[in-house]
């Protein structure tokens, strides 16, 4: 995988979807790090917005969106929705 900001290539060994929670991904990690099995996350969630399709930031802004599905282009192997339609 290239790094578009440095063009660089990156060795992932991991990737992890934000929307599998972050408890199970934190055990994961302490797992796999061998870190104190003790480590906990804070329960408050304190970043959590009502946001819209991405598309639609960017409606009218043909070559955002070109640029977007381009460098997020592996994000699809998660099932996110890169098709520019609304």
């Amino acid at each position: 995988m290239t790094d578009h900001a440095t063009g660089k290539n990156v060795i992932i060994k991991h990737i992890y979807k934000f929307e599998e929670g972050l408890a199970p991904l934190l055990q994961k990690i302490v797992d796999l790090c061998g870190f104190q099995p003790d480590l906990r996350l804070p329960e408050k969630k304190i970043n959590q917005t009502n946001r819209k399709p991405w598309q639609e930031y960017f409606v009218g802004k043909p070559e955002l969106i070109r640029i977007v599905t381009e460098r997020c282009q592996t994000d699809q192997m998660f099932g996110y929705d890169l098709s520019p339609q609304l």
